[in-house]
């Protein structure tokens, strides 16, 4: 024990018992009133209230002195909270303080409410103080005894009816010291009526009450039911009681299995329902629901099964020399996708539109004159026109067809370029160590030597793309990034494979067999595209199995074209540019 401890032990000893007995002194709740009143004895009630081990009554002795000497209003929270009997005491004490109500009452009244063992004797201080109405709806149901009436106290106040209670009644509900005696009050208070079946069911105190009360609002019952009648269920008492019900009701094969078997459980409640004729084996025993067929109509899948057993059996019929190559396409799959969804970020990404506006009248006028005399020409009575051409095709398509006649009359096995040139290059600029704000325009990228030589670009709106292929050269907008090759590798983990892949020579012999193959015409075409300010050089390599004939040009040139058009989409993607199709 601390020295402090056992200096007020003693000291409070002194003030209340007697030196030639022992015993607590017939007047010691005087003494303390009168010790109290003293400065200096004030400060020794207050050192024995926190250093001595006093019990709660030896407390409230205290409380009281302090109360009567005027010291409690003088008194910090945790003194207060130190003296009060309960948590609660020191609760509405203070609220008290704070609605201004505490300072009109009497030292009796006080002291009941700082003094009070338990939420009775507090409730019932504060109704006799007369403050009850000063309480809040949330301080009212701080006091409750029963769990579960703060709820039903609070959806009383939504509904308007808490307030329309006498004080004694809200006095009652929150003193009620279990849920029969709640029940009651609340049908005496005539609110009965009022209350959802979910409250009413809050105040069953029977296990299984509450499912029979569902069960009979599912049957359409329950409100067919007096009030009375609602309440004598409510407030049954035991499984032999709550099997009375079911009897009376006849809702035994309607009750949930749980409350069933709860009712079985106990011999009383069993021997009642038997007793009235309930026959609790047979069901259990012979109560056997029947199977239920479902029926669905197939005929979609039966279809779409036969179409893919006919497609499988003509693929498997198919003899194709080629076979299938395993390869793990994840890293792949994966790094398109993020591209995918940045290009679909930056290509949503809205250019606002600027309207022009202008006097139309001109050009609304020379039309209504042009359609007049359209119609005046139209209306002429000349039997015959006559059209003047000038012949500038036939020249053109005879000397193709010589050229066509001198391709076909050549070896089976040709090697030919064509090489179309629309416009020359524009100055472009290589960024082989990057650039952290490029100025704008034309640009060559992806120029690094060496294996590394794939650069990332991030534009100034946040999204980053990554070129493939050498020496790409783009339009790039201002303050556009341009990443090194070797910090691009490190930032995308981008794997680079300039001595190919490991198992690649196994594939070397079949591809020098294909190669090897007769009859192969192999057309190389370099084009370069001025479809835009950037002029990019696409590379066209074109096989076509088969001997020379007359058509064999148009096919090379169809071909050319489709993959010239292949590039060139791929080539807008990595512009930020649609695909054009």
């Amino acid at each position: 024990m601390s020295s402090a401890a056992k200096k007020a032990g003693e000291d409070w000893n002194k003030l209340i018992l007697n030196p030639k007995t022992g015993e607590i002194k017939t007047n010691a709740q005087q003494v303390l009133n009168d010790t109290a009143k003293t400065d200096r004895g004030w400060k020794q009630l207050l050192f024995a209230a926190k250093n001595a081990k006093i019990n709660s009554n030896a407390k409230d002795m205290i409380a009281e002195a302090a109360i009567q000497a005027g010291k409690w209003d003088k008194l910090t929270l945790e003194e207060k909270w130190a003296l009060a009997h309960t948590n609660a005491d020191a609760v509405v004490e203070q609220m008290l303080n704070l609605n201004g109500q505490w300072a009109h009452l009497t030292f009796a009244q006080k002291t009941a409410i700082v003094t009070a063992k338990g939420n009775k004797e507090l409730t019932d201080a504060i109704y006799n103080a007369g403050v009850w109405n000063s309480l809040g709806i949330k301080d009212i149901e701080a006091l409750v005894n029963v769990k579960g009436t703060d709820k039903l106290i609070d959806s009383l106040d939504q509904l308007g009816l808490w307030n329309k209670l006498d004080p004694k009644t809200q006095l009652a509900i929150v003193q009620a010291k279990g849920q029969t005696e709640l029940s009651q009050i609340l049908y005496d208070a005539g609110v009965w009526q009022s209350l959802s079946l979910q409250q009413i069911m809050a105040t069953v105190t029977t296990a299984g009450t509450a499912d029979v009360v569902d069960t009979l609002n599912k049957l359409d019952r329950w409100n067919t039911l007096t009030p009375k009648e609602q309440l004598a269920i409510v407030q049954t008492q035991g499984l032999p009681g709550l099997a009375e019900v079911v009897v009376k009701y006849g809702i035994w094969n309607n009750l949930p299995q749980t409350t069933k078997d709860l009712l079985v459980s106990n011999a009383d409640a069993k021997a009642k329902l038997e007793e009235a004729g309930v026959k609790i084996n047979d069901y259990n025993n012979n109560f056997k629901p029947f199977p239920k067929v479902m029926t669905a109509d197939n005929s979609d899948v039966l279809a779409k099964q036969v179409a893919a057993n006919k497609a499988l059996g003509s693929f498997n019929s198919l003899g194709l020399p080629v076979k299938a190559m395993k390869a793990d396409s994840s890293d792949v799959e994966n790094k398109s996708s993020r591209g995918k969804s940045a290009i679909t970020q930056y290509n949503n990404t809205g250019i606002p539109g600027k309207k022009f506006t202008g006097d139309s009248s001109s050009a609304v006028k020379a039309a209504d004159t042009a359609k007049s005399h359209s119609i005046a020409f139209n209306n002429a009575p000349n039997p015959t026109k006559h059209i003047k051409a000038n012949d500038e095709a036939s020249s053109p398509i005879e000397h193709a067809m010589n050229w066509l006649t001198k391709w076909s009359s050549g070896p089976s096995i040709i090697t030919k370029t064509i090489r179309t040139v629309q416009e020359a290059w524009n100055k472009v600029t290589g960024k082989q160590t990057g650039d952290s704000d490029f100025a704008g325009g034309p640009v060559m990228v992806n120029d690094q030597r060496g294996p590394v030589f794939r650069e990332a670009i991030h534009f100034a709106n946040g999204q980053t793309v990554i070129p493939t292929g050498r020496n790409v050269i783009t339009n790039l907008p201002r303050h556009a990034e341009i990443i090194p090759a070797s910090k691009t590798a490190k930032l995308f983990d981008i794997r680079q494979y300039a001595q190919g892949t490991p198992g690649y020579q196994s594939v070397i012999p079949k591809l020098q067999a294909i190669s090897s193959q007769p009859n192969v015409t192999t057309a190389n075409s370099t084009v370069i595209n001025s479809g835009s300010t950037i002029n990019p050089t696409y590379n066209v390599n074109i096989t076509i199995a088969g001997p020379v004939t007359s058509n064999t040009g148009k096919t090379i040139g169809q071909q050319a074209m489709a993959e010239i058009k292949r590039m060139t989409n791929n080539q807008n993607i990595i512009n930020g540019k649609e695909a054009a199709y």
